[in-house]
């Protein structure tokens, strides 16, 4: 979940626009095993359904040049990139440029490629699966 996703339901139960403890406890109650239950938010944030977090590198920063990304932060591959394995949607959530570790979820593309310049060796952690579109509503399971 991110920073202002809001919490629609737990559990089937509707969020009447207060998270007290009541709604909480009616929420908790409501669930058909005490151990499991539903959360449902809304999210103005995208959502990732990864399927692998993936280390790629170390590679000279000129491999990028060569990526054709999307407008979207975190940089996102709007293309495939065969000669790393990558696929359209997977996402470079950092990049340690000569060892120095920098998280890319408030760059797009382009300031990837700004951040890198000059570099000698990058690595980059890349999120790969799929994306869904912002402001759904979402339903996640949780088991305590």
């Amino acid at each position: 979940m991110n920073a202002g996703d809001y919490l629609v339901a737990i559990n089937n139960v509707p969020n009447n626009g207060t998270a007290d403890h009541a709604w909480i406890d009616r929420a908790l109650a409501a669930a058909p095993d005490p151990n499991k239950g539903t959360m449902s938010f809304n999210s103005t944030m995208p959502y990732y359904q990864p399927n692998s977090l993936v280390a790629v590198g170390p590679v000279p920063p000129s491999v990028l040049n060569s990526m054709v990304f999307d407008k979207r932060t975190p940089p996102t591959l709007a293309q495939a990139d065969p000669s790393l394995g990558l696929q359209p949607f997977d996402c470079i959530v950092q990049v340690a440029i000569d060892g120095r570790l920098v998280s890319t979820g408030h760059m797009d593309g382009g300031s990837l490629l700004q951040e890198v310049s000059g570099a000698q060796q990058i690595s980059l952690t890349v999120l790969q699966g799929s994306r869904c579109a912002a402001t759904s509503q979402y339903h996640l399971p949780w088991k305590s």
